[in-house]
């Protein structure tokens, strides 16, 4: 993927969480400048998960309601951590099957092309 300097694409992972009536979120975003950053949903947690579980996870920091990670100092390992990340993620949160999954609000910002073949996605 290309970007330019200012440029953004990302894209959500949606599924039912393990009480398979909340709505749970992934995030994965990256821009020029910032690299790539993650993002996950912990609102559907009564009082969201713990900080110590979520740092211990590989999160850095909580921002109203989500968990953040980016990726921006891992250079060329950073999408392998990541992509480690949000699998680990979606399974601690209860997604058992891709089938559970739903990709949505695929984006690149000023008209760009996102594709993501594993995902069978391109916009």
């Amino acid at each position: 993927m290309q970007l330019g300097y200012g440029d953004a694409v990302g894209f959500n992972i949606d599924f039912r969480g393990e009480d398979q009536h909340s709505d749970e979120r992934v995030s994965v975003m990256c821009e020029e400048p910032g690299g790539l950053v993650l993002l996950v949903d912990d609102r559907a947690v009564p009082g969201g998960s713990p900080e110590d579980v979520m740092r211990a996870r590989g999160w850095h920091q909580r921002i109203m309601g989500w968990w953040q990670r980016d990726f921006e100092e891992d250079g060329a390992d950073g999408a392998a951590r990541a992509a480690k990340m949000v699998v680990e993620e979606l399974l601690r949160r209860g997604a058992r099957s891709p089938d559970a999954l739903k990709v949505t609000d695929v984006r690149a910002e000023r008209g760009g092309l996102l594709a993501l073949p594993g995902l069978a996605i391109a916009r």
